[in-house]
C-alpha cells in the first residue's frame, strides 16, 4: 500500500492543532509586520538567515527582521505543548552526540505538520535528510504561528522561530529513509 497524505490522520490532526495555534497563541499584528512575514515566506528567508549566521549586517533587510521579531514578541505564550518539524539536509544538527546543544543564529521555519518538513530545505537529493523535531513546552514564547501572514497560506502551516536559541538534543531515531532528531530549548 502506498502512504497518501490526503487518506492520513494528518490533515485533520494538522487542522485541530491549527485552530488551537489561532484561538490560543495568534494575536493581533499590525499591517508592517504582516507584509514582513509575507515577503520573509517569500523570498527573505535565503539572504536575511545568511546574515544572521554569519553574523553580517542586515543591510535591506533590517526593516523586516525587526517586524517579524515584534510579531513574535507580541503573541501569547503556548497554552499546551506543541511539536514542530524541520529539516536539514547538509548537515547533523546534533553534532552527532545525544544531549548535545545546537545553536541556531538564524530564524527557524517549522511546521506543525510533520509531513511537510521535507520542504523546508531544498538540498536533499540522494542524501538522507536530518528532519529536526522540536517539542516546546507550556509558555513557550520565542515562536509563532504565522500561516495567515504566509506566502504559502494554509499549505505549510508554519511556526516560525526566532534567531539565537539553544537547543538540548533529546534523541535521534534513524530509519533507511533519514534521521529524525528531537531537540527541546534550553530554558
Amino acid at each position: 500500500m502506498v502512504f497518501k497524505y490526503k487518506d492520513s490522520v494528518f490533515p485533520k490532526r494538522v487542522a485541530q492543532v491549527a485552530k488551537h495555534l489561532e484561538d490560543t497563541h495568534v494575536a493581533d499584528t499590525t499591517p508592517e509586520n504582516h507584509e514582513a512575514i509575507y515577503h520573509y515566506t517569500g523570498d527573505i528567508a535565503e539572504p536575511l538567515n545568511y546574515r544572521l549566521r554569519n553574523n553580517e549586517p542586515f543591510g535591506m533587510w533590517k526593516h523586516e527582521h525587526d517586524a517579524i521579531i515584534n510579531h513574535i514578541d507580541a503573541q501569547k505564550p503556548l497554552s499546551a505543548p506543541l511539536h514542530t518539524f524541520s529539516a536539514t539536509g547538509d548537515f547533523d544538527p546534533t553534532g552527532g552526540t545525544k544531549g548535545g546543544t545546537y545553536h541556531n543564529k538564524s530564524f527557524i521555519s517549522s511546521s506543525i505538520n510533520p509531513v511537510f518538513a521535507k520542504t523546508f530545505h531544498s538540498s536533499f537529493d540522494n542524501k538522507q535528510p536530518h528532519i529536526i523535531h522540536f517539542k516546546l513546552p507550556i509558555g513557550y514564547n520565542r515562536g509563532a504561528y504565522i500561516d495567515k501572514h504566509s506566502k504559502w497560506q494554509g499549505e505549510e502551516h508554519e511556526f516560525l522561530l526566532k534567531p539565537d536559541q539553544k537547543w538540548k538534543h533529546k534523541g535521534t531515531i534513524s530509519t533507511v529513509t533519514g534521521h529524525v532528531h528531537t531537540f527541546e530549548p534550553v530554558e
